[in-house]
């Protein structure tokens, strides 16, 4: 199979607490000793685990299941019963039990190596969210800065490009981040978004997302454009991936924004195949510049029109360049109130002023100068923060885009607003947790292959068959692709696309619904490519 764009790379492979020194008031629960039996027969899994906490707090437990491997735990555990949620009591041999739909997961000794199940213990500690912002350090991020600096561009400085793409892939898999490299052409050049994943403990499948660009144009060493941004990127990093969250956070540096977002777009056009639903992003752009000289912010035409309320505000200050724009579209009003209120609790200091686009901001194009566009576009919640960009700063795109010129203090205070967002977006956990491999604890009702080996692609016969009308088809990819399974009539005429999709390795099922065919013989292929892998007959009945 060819190679895939997408390349997995683990910073941790289980981290079962958080490292020593990060609550020095209370621990974190530890789970071990997680036993996961599958009776194939009865459709039903069971765990059984002990589960402890120094302090004997009271817990909520929860329980995950994966068909990739462990890359992933998006199955469903529907109407699970025993030692599970709130309250729980710490103690030996605990037990959680469900029952699995046989059309919906296909699970027998073949597939097996496949499927793992994940124990999370949370004692429901409450992570201070003032101590995460006030670690963040002004000196970091002026060091992240004078790494990062220098033109950022493939086609000028191709050696520096690599060097800050180095420099953030090792930044982006510490701690409790799993890193994820997203590689693209553009034209000659390998782009690349660097990503560094969080995965949700409770509740994976939400996703939200903290970013920015680190390219630059040709002539710009970019301390603001998007030196800031990334500097602050890496500091939040290191404050937020100690940590474990309920819902799946990902820390994202996009190539290629000064070329038509292109980092961004990739990324964005892929999302719907990677299993996640993406709650909302929080964009830096141009985090750095900050004037307190009357008349050093410039606003765009209409803006006064528009927003009425921003426009009176800023100009009580006097157009000073002195705030922080929170830009958002009116679809992201929650996400732009949710930023207001963390800067106001944790920042008081930062002065915001904020403001919601129309429709995905084509009214005010100025607004849609950064990544966060591509989101609005294709329906997701997103928000801009930004210093103004070129309606503040001089030296926008220009080679005195330098370090010297801008404000760390204010730099820092964004920060702190920014992950105290996220952190309660994402919903900060104190849990500790296993996984563990899934085990045969009955005899399969479907007996395995013979001959077939679990690292083959696989195209199940559908069931049931006959069918009338609904039948379902299971199929085993054995690493990551794109993958089609099509619906053919007996002459060779394509009747159905079902799947079209990049698959990561796994075991996946589809149900096909023939309700509007006639009765007959159907073939059914499993395919990558334009290569036929697998074929299949089935028998429409009515």
């Amino acid at each position: 199979m060819k190679r895939t764009n997408l390349y997995v790379l683990f910073g941790l492979v289980f981290s079962l607490f958080f490292p020593a020194g990060v609550f020095s008031q209370n621990q974190p629960p530890v789970v071990d000793q997680v036993t996961a039996c599958v009776d194939t027969a009865n459709h039903i899994i069971t765990v059984t685990f002990n589960v402890s906490d120094q302090e004997q707090d009271t817990l909520d437990i929860f329980v995950s299941l994966s068909n990739d491997g462990g890359e992933t735990f998006l199955c469903p555990v529907d109407s699970a019963s025993g030692d599970i949620g709130w309250p729980a009591i710490p103690g030996e041999g605990k037990q959680v039990s469900w029952r699995y739909d046989p059309e919906e997961l296909y699970i027998d000794s073949s597939v097996l190596k496949w499927y793992k199940v994940k124990v999370i213990a949370d004692d429901r500690y409450r992570v201070d969210l003032q101590d995460l912002a006030d670690q963040v350090d002004s000196l970091n991020l002026k060091n992240n800065l004078e790494a990062i600096i220098g033109v950022r561009n493939y086609a000028i400085n191709l050696d520096h490009m690599l060097y800050v793409r180095e420099l953030i892939t090792e930044r982006l898999s510490a701690g409790n981040s799993k890193l994820i490299l997203q590689d693209f052409r553009y034209g000659t050049y390998d782009a690349l978004n660097i990503i560094g994943m969080l995965p949700g403990q409770s509740r994976e499948a939400n996703l939200y997302i903290l970013d920015g660009h680190f390219d630059t144009v040709a002539i710009s060493p970019g301390a603001d454009d998007n030196g800031a941004a990334v500097a602050g990127l890496l500091e939040a990093a290191r404050i937020l991936t100690p940590f474990h969250y309920r819902n799946s956070l990902q820390l994202i540096a996009f190539d290629l924004e000064e070329y038509n977002l292109g980092g961004s777009t990739y990324y964005v056009n892929h999302l719907a195949n990677n299993g996640y639903d993406l709650k909302g992003v929080v964009n830096f752009e141009m985090i750095g510049y900050y004037s307190s000289q009357p008349n050093s912010q410039i606003l765009p035409a209409g803006f006064e029109l528009l927003f009425p309320d921003a426009y009176n505000a800023i100009a009580a200050q006097q157009f000073r360049g002195n705030f922080l724009a929170n830009v958002g579209n009116a679809q992201s009003s929650d996400l732009i109130a949710l930023f207001d209120s963390c800067a106001a609790a944790f920042v008081p200091q930062l002065l915001v002023h904020s403001i919601a686009v129309p429709g995905t901001g084509t009214m005010v194009p100025d607004l849609r100068r950064s990544d966060h566009a591509i989101f609005w576009d294709k329906g997701y919640n997103a928000l801009m923060l930004t210093d103004g960009g070129n309606l503040r700063n001089p030296n926008y795109h220009t080679a005195g885009d330098s370090i010297g010129t801008l404000n760390f203090t204010f730099m820092t205070n964004i920060v702190k607003a920014a992950i105290t967002t996220v952190a309660r977006l994402a919903g900060i956990m104190h849990c500790g947790y296993t996984v563990a491999d899934l085990q045969i604890a009955a005899p399969s009702a479907i007996p395995a292959k013979e001959g077939v080996k679990p690292a083959d692609f696989q195209l199940e016969q559908n069931y049931p068959n006959p069918f009338n009308p609904q039948t379902r088809i299971n199929y085993y990819v054995p690493e990551a692709g794109n993958v089609d399974i099509k619906i053919f009539a007996t002459n060779g005429q394509e009747v159905q696309t079902l799947v079209h999709k990049y698959h990561k390795a796994g075991t996946y099922s589809v149900n096909f619904n023939a309700a509007s065919l006639p009765c007959g013989l159907y073939l059914y292929t499993l395919e990558e490519g334009n290569k036929i892998l697998a074929c299949k007959k089935m028998l429409l009945l009515k």
